[in-house]
């Protein structure tokens, strides 16, 4: 094949979701310049899985596999597509499966970034208030997770040297951005402008907490609706850190100690920007969770003028639960007149009703398509279902449909 084949891998927690929104909403001009990005879906937040439907399935223990047919498909289709000169594809999900994809298609290009593990843990963390419902404290790890490097550093070692393009992870706000790096790959580096917009923001420290209390309530049908205000209300605040200096301490000597085995990935300039994450970590504020009760009012109070009726929705579901552990000083900031309870009680009766007709009515969808098992593992092919597994220790998978 003489045109170019370039997956984006991730991995987790590296700006897929910034990168993935842009691409999508710059596929036309993409096209115009030869790239083929094929359209993927796109939540409220600007979060998506990418491309990881178009060419993979689960497999029978639910696990993402490369469907050999439709990645088939996908190349004949780019193959014959004379506007295109790349094809790009994009998943935080390919990058468990980089040596199926590398000996499915022998010339293909990776894209990948590296960020400091330090940064990662703590952003991990985040997402799991943020988005799956954590309750616990943050419990730092006594060794550093340096999986996502050692998985490059393979891939590094499999292919030749043109075929990985590596990169340092940037945050929001400092020098280069990850979007722009991708864009040089494609030689459209200054082809398109981009923008400074974040795209899955990290929780403030307040938002943080009050997040994490809130998870031990019922709000699941308030989920969407409250991850967007406080995104929102996270946007411009300050960074923080929960790892205290003990800590960044033993980090700091135990990634001292490995960086020369993983050299080899990125150019020194970039080497900079990781190492130095570790100190830009270090200097941000120190705060210990379970004691920053007034933080967490004031944004509890900005919620109660923001969105009134989100905020008598919560008030019902945590005046309503039954569990006698929580913290009732939180719980305070929460409360209602009983005419600002009934008026809030109605509206929240109806999203759950209605909640439970669509999870009914996609439960009826799918059991229609229902096939006998394939093989003798007792596996149901399952059509129209969407689960994308993550890396162990990555965002966890999504479900759409059902099995």
């Amino acid at each position: 094949m003489n045109k170019r084949v370039i997956f984006h891998v991730g991995p987790p927690k590296t700006g897929s979701s910034a990168i993935q929104q842009f691409l999508h909403q710059h596929r036309q001009q993409l096209l115009a310049s030869g790239v083929l990005y094929p359209a993927h879906s796109v939540d409220e937040n600007g979060i998506s899985s990418g491309n990881a439907r178009e060419i993979c399935v689960p497999d029978p223990e639910g696990r993402l596999a490369l469907d050999h047919q439709k990645l088939t498909n996908v190349l004949n289709a780019f193959e014959n597509n004379p506007k295109a000169h790349i094809l790009l594809l994009s998943s935080e999900s390919f990058f468990r499966i980089i040596d199926d994809i590398t000996q499915a298609v022998p010339d293909v290009e990776i894209i990948c970034f590296l960020r400091n593990p330090v940064e990662f843990q703590l952003s991990i963390y985040n997402q799991s208030v943020k988005r799956h419902g954590n309750q616990k404290l943050f419990t730092p790890g006594k060794r550093l997770n340096l999986g996502q490097w050692e998985s490059i550093l393979k891939a590094a070692n499999q292919l030749e040297a043109h075929q990985l393009h590596c990169f340092a992870y940037k945050n929001h706000g400092e020098k280069g951005n990850v979007i722009t790096d991708v864009l040089g790959v494609l030689g459209l580096r200054d082809e398109l402008s981009v923008s400074d917009t974040s795209v899955n923001v990290s929780y403030s420290f307040a938002a943080l907490e009050l997040k994490r209390w809130l998870n031990q309530f019922p709000i699941s049908a308030l989920q969407a609706e409250l991850d967007s205000y406080l995104q929102a209300a996270s946007a411009g605040a300050g960074r923080y850190r929960l790892l205290n200096d003990e800590t960044l301490a033993a980090y700091k000597q135990q990634l001292a100690t490995v960086t020369a085995k993983f050299q080899q990935l990125l150019p020194e300039q970039d080497w900079q920007l990781v190492t130095e994450a570790l100190n830009n970590v270090a200097a941000l504020p120190y705060y210990q969770q379970g004691v920053h009760e007034s933080e967490i009012a004031g944004l509890v109070c900005q919620l109660r003028r923001d969105k009134p009726m989100l905020f008598r929705s919560l008030s019902v579901i945590v005046d309503s639960a039954e569990q006698p552990d929580y913290d009732a000083s939180l719980e305070r900031l929460f409360e209602l007149s009983r005419g600002a309870r009934w008026f809030a009680t109605l509206p929240l009766f109806f999203k759950r009703k209605l909640g439970e007709v669509r999870q009914k009515l996609n439960a009826s969808a799918h059991k229609s398509t229902l096939q006998p098992p394939a093989s003798l593992n007792n596996a149901v092919k399952v059509t129209n279902a969407d689960l994308i597994p993550q890396l162990s220790g990555s965002t966890p998978a999504r479900i759409r449909g059902g099995v």
